[in-house]
């Protein structure tokens, strides 16, 4: 499992699956729940993505699901 596997600085973060914040290094307060879930910096403040392959571009943002075969379907 990689979880948040270049985390340098960043703190109080939550990652669940395999990549979850992968590339957090200095960000703080994010949440990524599934495969390859994160932001796409690695300094991101209180974002959260939830879906394989969900990723959150801004801080104070979420996002649900992944694009294209990853999306959410409601």
């Amino acid at each position: 499992m990689n979880e948040v596997a270049s985390n340098t600085t960043g703190s109080v973060n939550t990652a669940v699956g395999n990549g979850a914040l992968y590339y957090n290094t200095t960000g703080n307060w994010n949440t990524a729940i599934g495969y390859g879930a994160g932001g796409s910096t690695g300094s991101l403040t209180n974002a959260t993505a939830i879906g394989a392959n969900a990723v959150v571009a801004v801080s104070n943002a979420m996002v649900l699901g992944g694009t294209g075969a990853y999306a959410v379907k409601v």
